[in-house]
Order: structure tokens, then sequence, then C-alpha cells
């Protein structure tokens, strides 16, 4: 997994630090981004991590060239202007727009060529929205975040995203305004305050290779999902052109997504056209597998691929997991529906 990074030698004001060879990162993120029991072949994350410097003046062929999967846009501004020039971060967002599999994570200033508003003035904490509690980045491999304060004299908020196709945002500081979200139109990670990826203050990313702290576990996690995004991109299980996240059956079989999740949605929540009925939450999650609902398990928000990727599970047939409680496919463990091990069993 080869991650590109801005040199801290563009950032030419005083301020400056906030990329992976900066005093902010490169005694902590960069360590444990190389430590393998994080990321490596036997790691948390099994993935080799190479940071690579991008150095002169950066276009979609040097990008190309160094078959990067990714870059990291740190704050390589002076809160006000970035340092990049237009050529060049219209450069890195036409490579990001040519595969889901190339990402950037962007911080800062570097935000306004997404199309963000940002603004300084957040209010700690930054927490989750019910939208982000139940993305990998927020809780991922290595932990789940609840709340995470910025720090520095430049801490920042989003008034306005690309209004057009980003999706709600993941995180929302204490009066309720965007820090972080998705962007829709280029599929990257876009982060008001780099200083959540950092030592500065020792408030949120800690010195050393090894993971302990509540901003050591988001950091890692933003990267894991990088990690995950560059290899797995949009996943189409049944090469049918529809990324499975927009597939009704991705594994084409003959049982519905919305029937194969991992929540116990009946045939009789579903609609003509394969989607779960009934009103949906704020987020556009449907009511039904939310906590609480009709068909939820296990109390968490939405609903998980179950066996919806897996063509040698029909999950409407004879393999629904096993319910011990209820009237749903009420069924003894280990015995399927179609009595198979024998009537009376």
């Amino acid at each position: 997994m080869r991650i590109g990074y801005i040199p801290n030698s563009r950032d030419t004001d005083g301020d400056n630090g906030y990329t992976f060879d900066g005093q902010y990162m490169n005694g902590s993120g960069t360590l444990k981004l190389q430590n393998t029991a994080n990321f490596g072949t036997n790691g948390m994350v099994k993935a080799n991590i190479v940071l690579v410097l991008m150095t002169g003046t950066i276009t979609k062929a040097s990008i190309v060239n160094a078959n990067l999967n990714a870059v990291f846009l740190g704050g390589i501004d002076n809160s006000v202007n970035s340092y990049l020039s237009a050529a060049e971060l219209d450069a890195v967002k036409d490579w990001s727009d040519d595969a889901a599999q190339n990402f950037l994570v962007v911080t800062q200033i570097q935000s306004l060529a997404w199309g963000a508003t940002i603004t300084q003035g957040n209010q700690n904490p930054d927490r989750p929205t019910a939208y982000g509690a139940v993305s990998p980045i927020l809780n991922g491999p290595f932990g789940t975040i609840t709340q995470v304060n910025q720090n520095g004299s430049y801490q920042a908020y989003f008034n306005t995203s690309n209004s057009v196709c980003s999706p709600q945002p993941l995180a929302t500081d204490n009066n309720d305004r965007p820090v972080m979200y998705i962007d829709g139109l280029y599929n990257d990670l876009i982060i008001a305050d780099v200083d959540i990826l950092t030592n500065l203050g020792g408030v949120n990313v800690s010195n050393g290779s090894s993971i302990s702290t509540n901003g050591d576990r988001l950091f890692a996690n933003i990267w894991a999902f990088v990690v995950q995004q560059s290899y797995c991109g949009d996943l189409d299980t049944n090469n049918n052109g529809v990324p499975n996240r927009l597939d009704l059956n991705s594994d084409y079989d003959t049982c519905l997504d919305a029937i194969e999740g991992d929540e116990n949605v009946k045939y009789s929540q579903i609609s003509t056209t394969g989607r779960i009925t009934g009103n949906v939450d704020a987020d556009g999650i449907p009511v039904l597998v939310n906590s609480g609902g009709p068909a939820d398990i296990g109390g968490d928000a939405g609903q998980g691929i179950g066996s919806s990727q897996d063509s040698d599970l029909d999950g409407c047939v004879c393999y629904k997991n096993t319910q011990l409680t209820g009237t749903i496919l009420d069924t003894n463990s280990g015995i399927t529906s179609l009595q198979r091990a024998g009537s009376v069993n």
C-alpha cells in the first residue's frame, strides 16, 4: 500500500509540521503506520504501508508514475491559502476521479478545492453522527471513537460541503457543525483540522508506534479505511456493473440483499422493488433495522452484509442464521428450517 504525501518543506511559513515527515507526525502517526503489528502481513490490518515523498510539482502523471494507492494532503497551508497550486490540486482530484480505488485524505484549506467552505471556530468535543458511528472510521478495527478534540490555534468546521453529492457528515462539533465527511463526487475523506492526526499538544495521537489513546485509534482507523477503499474500491461481487452498496442482489443468488443482511427482515417488509419498506431516520437508514426496530438484532444502527455477498449461501432458503427466540423462523441451533436433520429436530 503506497501512500504519497506532500513534504513538510512545501509549508513555507513558521507554523508547519503537519505531514508525515513533519515534527508533529514523524515521531507519532508515521511510526504507527510503519509498525507491522498495526499494518503488516500479520498486523491488525493486513497491508504493508510504504510512505512515498511527493517531490517536485505534482501532476497526474507523477502520481501515476509513483504507483500510489492513496495521497495525504496534510496541513500544507497557512490557514488561509494552500501552498499547493490550483493546478496541483486539480491534478490530484483528476487522479482520484479516475478510479474508486484512488483515495485521498484531504485536510484544512486544501478542502476548498473539493467545494467545501471551511471556517475557524470549532467547538470541542467533536463527536460521531449516527451515520459516522457505524462507519469503519469511527467504529473500526482499532476501536470505537466516541469523541475527539481539535487542537492548536486553527480549529475549524465546514459551513458547507459539496451539497450536490456529499452524504451526511461523519462527525460534527459540539454545535452540530460538520468536521469530517466523505466527498460524494470524488469519494475522498475531508477533515477540517489536521491536528486530530498529529501529536500537537499531546492531545490526540501519542508518540511512538503503539496504539494506546483515543486519538491513536481514530488515526489508525482512518488509515485502515484508506487501505480498505484502495484495495476494495467499489466491490461488485456479481460483476453486473452495479457496486454491492447499490445492488439489490450482490451475489446474484435467488435472495435479495435486504433479506440476506444480518437483521431479521422478512419478505413482507420488502417492497416490490427489493427495498426495505417503512420510515427512515434522519440519515436515511430504515427504522425497521435500526436499534429497537421490528427486525433489529443486537441494538445497532442499520444492517450488516450478512450472507448477501456469498453466493454459496442463500439466506431465503435454509441458511437463515439461528434464532432461539421470537417467531421469525424459530429453529433450533444447527438445524435448518427444511428439516434436513429430521422432522422432529
